[in-house]
């Protein structure tokens, strides 16, 4: 591959990109601007140069001229016209999907005092994104060789022993099995209670997501407990 600086006088806009032209003043012009003059055209843009069209970046190309640059960063293909359409539409068709919980915690550290509209999102979005996952919490079980874990977390979720039925002296402990981490039915809010469904002793954690889930495994391992998460069947 190739990066060369090369003219904007050069550079073609294709004719068939299928990508709806922005205008300044259209909100995603605006993101793309906005972007750009913090920091700077960081992804060059895809020029054919048997044709001279750009196959990629026609609106950070559209930014740059309006802005008064001269020449621009690009990398140079040398493609026929039937390939040059196909990787256009490969480029704006093949895209990641987002983990949505990485992301609203990604947004929301960003979102304190800093302009989070120059990632591309706007501050509804975010704000809906970020409320979306405080709201949606997860229940689990973690089956295991304690009946229950006292302040685990600094989210303020204590652990509570449930109070358990007159029973018959207990059989001696076997060794401590590895865990698993089910979805669990809701118990009382903020309370880990002790259970022990088939033998084995269970702290179901209430309102938990499944990062903080996974966090909590963790922690469970260093205090030398034989932990892991594992989807209900």
């Amino acid at each position: 591959m190739e990066i060369r600086k090369v003219p904007i006088s050069l550079l073609n806009a294709a004719p068939y990109n299928p990508r709806k032209d922005l205008h300044p003043g259209d909100p995603e012009y605006q993101k793309i601007a906005r972007s750009i003059e913090k920091y700077g055209c960081v992804e060059p843009i895809i020029w054919n140069e048997k044709t001279g069209n750009v196959i990629g970046g026609h609106q950070r190309l559209k930014v740059l001229a309006a802005t008064g640059a001269v020449e621009v960063d690009v990398s140079v293909v040398q493609l026929s016209l039937e390939d040059e359409k196909a990787l256009n539409l490969a480029l704006n068709k093949i895209s990641g999907q987002w983990d949505n919980e990485k992301l609203s915690a990604v947004l929301q550290d960003l979102s304190a005092g800093f302009d989070v509209e120059v990632t591309g999102f706007d501050q509804h979005e975010v704000d809906a994104l970020v409320a979306s996952f405080a709201e949606s919490g997860h229940e689990y079980e973690l089956p295991g060789s304690e009946p229950y874990i006292n302040n685990f977390f600094d989210s303020g979720v204590q652990a509570k022993p449930k109070a358990e039925e007159p029973a018959a002296a207990p059989a001696p402990e076997a060794p401590a099995q590895d865990a698993e981490m089910h979805p669990s039915a809701a118990p009382a809010p903020n309370e880990v209670q002790a259970v022990q469904p088939g033998g084995k002793k269970t702290v179901i954690v209430p309102n938990l997501s499944e990062q903080d889930a996974t966090t909590l495994v963790d922690i469970l391992k260093d205090m030398g407990f034989a932990y892991r998460l594992e989807d209900a069947a």
